[in-house]
């Protein structure tokens, strides 16, 4: 990642569909959890804000969340509210699933919607994570005119290269 700056967490997901999420709910749930704490803990001594992505369900019952508590989380529920009742920064309340399906203008395949309750760009440039350093935030505060330029693509342009790249899905 070098190079990169991004403004938001680096999520590790962990699934049903993974080799882990085929153990089962109740076989190592344990190992499930240490697996999280190692690889969140392993870019967290690289510098960058790390997060765990999962469902409702998968936090509830196929790892110790009390374990993960010093974790930010990215929680997935299709639903009209989400019921994870621990603290979370984002939930993805609408993706490709009946009765749930996420739509945005412009965009003609179901996307995946979520909300988001944590000013991640400000917590990670004001700690100076995931390569953010003092003289980016600088070069930042400088007048439009001395920035170096910047090339612009479109969202729809954006989403038609990765729908070619194989995507078939987005997250927004």
């Amino acid at each position: 990642m070098d190079g990169l700056k991004p403004t938001y967490p680096v999520y590790m997901d962990q699934e049903y569909e993974s080799p882990c999420g085929k153990w089962g709910a109740a076989k190592n749930k344990q190992l499930r959890t240490d697996m999280v704490k190692a690889f969140l803990d392993v870019i967290q001594n690289a510098g960058y804000y790390a997060a765990l992505y999962s469902s409702t369900d998968w936090l509830q019952n196929w790892v110790h969340d009390d374990q993960l508590a010093k974790y930010d989380k990215w929680v997935a529920q299709y639903a009209s509210r989400c019921n994870y009742k621990v603290d979370y920064g984002m939930w993805q309340h609408r993706g490709n699933v009946s009765g749930f399906v996420g739509y945005c203008d412009g965009v003609y395949t179901a996307v995946d919607l979520n909300d988001c309750y944590k000013d991640y760009p400000q917590i990670i440039k004001a700690n100076l994570l995931n390569n953010w350093t003092r003289a980016d935030l600088d070069t930042a505060a400088k007048p439009e005119t001395e920035k170096n330029p910047v090339t612009a693509i479109s969202f729809l342009d954006a989403a038609e290269l990765l729908k070619q790249a194989g995507y078939t899905s987005i997250t927004l």
